[in-house]
């Protein structure tokens, strides 16, 4: 799933002062790196040329690249997706859930930034299997808000009666995936475009009349 945009990891940064920095601003720097360059070309020597620091202090925080990359995922990409979590107990629980997803989608390059990673992440996770539990679990948790939020419309007469809550919930973030793979890969307007039509079918199924 690499949606890289940029092979080059060339670092411009002096070398003669190595600065200290903690286990905070080393994930900092592998998050960005992920987004530019892909998962594949990362290594410690690249990150610590991209944090300006030596290869032992990235060794003191992290004991290996699969240490330092479940650190990403840990503090970057799973908080962002346990975000829902309240929505089913939102005052107005669908048009919070509408605006949570559409702010999620990478409309903008934070959000691109972050879909990168996570995406990238996902692949990685495909052929390693603590970090497919990990996700795994993540999702569960979204299903299982999900499910609850869809419930909780179809009890305030905000979806149909015969709505099948678990379906739409796992409809819901598989199309969520398919549409942000979509937007990296399009030209501005057709990912405008691709946002808009997930968004719609979001819509689609609930009743904000």
């Amino acid at each position: 799933m690499a949606v890289k945009t940029s092979d080059k990891t060339d670092d411009k940064s002096p070398k003669n002062h190595p600065r200290r920095i903690g286990s905070a601003g080393l994930i900092n720097v592998a998050y960005d790196f992920i987004s530019m360059h892909g998962l594949d070309r990362l290594t410690f020597r690249h990150i610590a040329n991209q944090a300006n620091c030596s290869l032992g202090t990235l060794t003191y925080h992290f004991s290996s690249r699969d240490d330092l990359i479940s650190a990403v995922l840990s503090d970057k990409i799973l908080p962002a997706m346990q975000q829902g979590a309240l929505l089913p107990h939102h005052s107005d629980p669908a048009i919070a859930f509408l605006e949570a997803i559409k702010n999620g989608l990478p409309y903008n390059d934070a959000t691109r930034n972050h879909w990168r990673v996570r995406l990238e992440l996902m692949g990685f996770a495909a052929q390693n299997p603590i970090f497919r539990t990990r996700f795994r679990h993540a999702e569960s948790a979204r299903i299982i808000y999900l499910e609850k939020l869809f419930s909780r419309l179809k009890s305030l007469g905000k979806m149909s009666k015969d709505t099948d809550v678990s379906k739409c919930a796992t409809q819901t973030i598989q199309f969520e995936t398919g549409a942000a793979l979509a937007m990296l890969t399009a030209k501005d307007i057709d990912r405008v475009a691709t946002g808009d039509a997930f968004m719609d079918w979001l819509k689609s199924i609930l009743d904000l009349d």
